[in-house]
């Protein structure tokens, strides 16, 4: 895979399919926009089991959520 199939339209950044399909660095295109980057995901993916049963099921995903019952979105932002 060329670094360039990574900007093609339709590539599922933010996802932990784009994480195995090669977007495994911060300079995913979702970085610029404040959303997930791929690397999250994936990392997510294999760490909460809520996230994993809903990806699994085709579902959007629940959102990160904080002690104080907020969505903390990217951690640092």
């Amino acid at each position: 895979m060329s670094s360039m199939d990574l900007y093609e339209d339709g590539f599922p950044h933010g996802t932990k399919e784009g994480y195995e399909r090669g977007c495994k660095s911060a300079a995913c295109p979702n970085a610029f926009e404040g959303l997930t980057i791929c690397r999250d995901a994936f990392m997510r993916y294999n760490r909460d089991y809520a996230y994993r049963k809903a990806v699994d099921a085709g579902e959007t995903p629940p959102p990160r959520v904080s002690d104080t019952g907020t969505d903390v979105g990217r951690p640092g932002r």
